[in-house]
């Protein structure tokens, strides 16, 4: 699954290996605004994920928005945005 991110600046504290807390998915990958999901979710729009790093940082995030485009009746593609949560 890939999920657009709104910023690459704020996405610093996600890497490869973290674990989305209660997905049961890792990132695969993180390259500037893009991010790589270990395997297919769904996600409604306001969904706040906890990315948990190796090194133990936590990371919220909130799904502002997301689309899905079917290429053919096997596969599809899922775009989300998702902005970072920054608590007090």
């Amino acid at each position: 699954m890939i999920i657009q991110l709104t910023s690459s600046t704020n996405n610093l504290d996600i890497s490869p290996g973290a674990t989305v807390t209660g997905q049961s998915v890792t990132v695969v990958s993180i390259s500037g605004t893009a991010l790589v999901l270990s395997g297919a979710k769904t996600f409604s729009a306001g969904t706040t994920l906890n990315f948990v790093n190796s090194d133990e940082r936590e990371v919220k995030v909130v799904c502002s928005n997301w689309s899905q485009a079917y290429a053919d009746l096997a596969s599809s593609t899922i775009t989300a945005t998702f902005n970072r949560v920054y608590e007090a």
